[in-house]
């Protein structure tokens, strides 16, 4: 009997959030009726193709896109606490895209889904002062930093996929998205922090924990009301550990990164940077911790996702193999392994971005938050509306990609850069192909990003032969889980140094 009284207030709270969860869903389902619904519109019903949305979202998009009347701007997908209201058409993501911060809210948006107060300390941190340090600082300094990024891809690319005790040419089955975490977080840091912090392996899995948790706990809490979130986060959340074990590994770097004065000796990483920006910004060596952490989760989690992708597409194509080969030898003869050599590298790049139209990272993206309430193209948004856009629509669109949009063709980049005069690079984006988002705030680490995948995937297709580790070498289905896609995570390639190639 005694247990029961201590149960009442977990069942109060139960039910408090169930109440307010249906309360709050019923009155954003009546300010958004004049717009039309994926699935089931009412506010009972609904709920079951929120449900369903977690299991077969991509096949419920792209049979509610299809059956929209003319003339529709935007569609409501619901969700077990809101709605989200999706862009229908370029015309319409190009609009909102450029609508002014203070009407439609990429920060609040983030809040929203990342839950980043929680997940990255994003009330805490407060700002975003690091961003011209990915946007701009990084790029500028790439050729200074190339050496190391391709030292550190030779090393771990090397270590990871060796040869076999016996010395023989042996196949070799590899959980392949697992390997590629491990390397992106490896060449990562070798910018982030240098050496030799960025091979401690403590060091790697901590980084590589965070960001797979961040986002398993922003699942987590966006699916309950928002005043049980500061609770259930106490209760559940890694992260504050996760804060303790880095700034134990940062602090003495940070240390030594200073003499008296707090003059910093001159090291060329994002390191020396973030601390030189959070000082002009009186931030402490605690900030500057949590925006490594985030920068982190940035790095590791969509890129492994998004290069594991590019293997799989490609291994599953192999026609094209000896074409990017040949590609990259010829670039690689030269100019050495350069920064200059990868900009060359026009078809493997063209390659990289197909895959990227036709698996994609998530099937609605480019949040925003509406701030208060406005008209965007001819359509009444209350404040408080999460906005969007539909990847899977965009990048699969007849109108935009012509007949054969739902087929690779690795050539279709370089073709538009022929007939348009213009690049069609791997981070140039548009209203048809976002997977770096589009506009003002298109992903700021994206340039980075892009040479760490490109020179991963080149270094791989020429030192070594592989094959997916399935019957026939068959591409393995994407793994969705609600709006959120990644490879399956059991599947395995084989791999083995090529002849003559060390």
């Amino acid at each position: 009997m005694t247990d029961i009284p201590m149960a009442l207030p977990l069942y109060a709270t139960l039910l408090m959030g169930g109440l307010y969860a249906v309360a709050y869903r019923l009155g954003e389902t009546r300010r958004l009726q004049h717009i039309p619904a994926i699935g089931q519109s009412g506010m009972i019903l609904s709920y079951w193709s929120a449900l369903q949305f977690q299991f077969n979202g991509p096949r419920l998009l792209d049979k509610g896109f299809r059956n929209l009347r003319p003339g529709v701007k935007f569609v409501r997908v619901p969700g077990f606490i809101r709605w989200s209201v999706v862009a229908v058409g370029p015309e319409t993501v190009q609009e909102f895209t450029r609508a002014p911060d203070k009407l439609l809210s990429v920060p609040e948006a983030f809040e929203e889904f990342m839950q980043a107060s929680y997940t990255l300390h994003q009330e805490e941190i407060g700002d975003k002062i690091q961003l011209p340090i990915l946007k701009n600082t990084i790029p500028r300094a790439m050729e200074g930093l190339f050496p190391a990024l391709y030292d550190e891809t030779k090393i771990v690319i090397e270590d990871t996929f060796k040869d076999s005790e016996s010395g023989n040419r042996e196949w070799q089955s590899f959980v392949v998205v697992h390997e590629i975490m491990h390397a992106i977080a490896r060449i990562s840091n070798r910018i982030f922090v240098g050496l030799p912090l960025c091979r401690a392996p403590d060091y790697v899995k901590l980084n590589i924990s965070f960001a797979n948790e961040v986002v398993f706990l922003s699942y987590i809490l966006v699916l309950v009301p928002r005043f049980i979130r500061p609770l259930l986060n106490r209760l559940i959340s890694p992260i504050p550990q996760r804060i303790k074990q880095a700034q134990a590994f940062l602090q003495p770097l940070i240390d030594s990164r200073r003499g008296i004065g707090h003059e910093y000796e001159k090291w060329n990483d994002y390191l020396t940077w973030l601390m030189e920006v959070a000082e002009a910004h009186n931030k402490a060596d605690r900030d500057v911790v949590l925006r490594m952490l985030s920068t982190n989760f940035a790095s590791i989690h969509t890129t492994s996702v998004t290069v594991t992708q590019i293997l799989f597409t490609l291994l599953s194509h192999p026609q094209y193999i000896d074409p990017l080969r040949a590609e990259i030898d010829q670039e690689v003869a030269n100019k050495g392994w350069t920064k200059d050599a990868l900009e060359e590298m026009r078809f493997l790049e063209s390659s990289m971005k197909e895959s990227q139209r036709l698996h994609v990272v998530g099937s609605i993206l480019l949040h925003r938050m509406v701030m208060e309430d406005c008209t965007i193209a001819e359509t009444f948004l209350p404040k408080g509306t999460m906005l969007a856009a539909n990847l899977l629509h965009a990048h699969a669109s007849p109108e935009a990609w012509g007949n054969d949009a739902g087929s690779f063709d690795p050539y279709r980049f370089l073709r538009l850069e022929e007939e348009n005069g213009k690049r069609f690079g791997i981070v140039t984006t548009t209203p048809n192909i976002l997977n770096f988002g589009h506009g003002r705030h298109a992903c700021p680490g994206r340039f980075f990003a892009a040479q760490q995948m490109k020179l991963i995937l080149a270094y791989l297709l020429v030192k070594f032969d592989m094959k997916i580790d399935t019957p026939g070498g068959r591409r393995p289905k994407d793994f969705w889980f609600g709006l959120a896609c990644m490879p399956d995570p059991r599947s395995r390639i084989l791999i083995r140094r090529r002849t003559g190639y060390t």
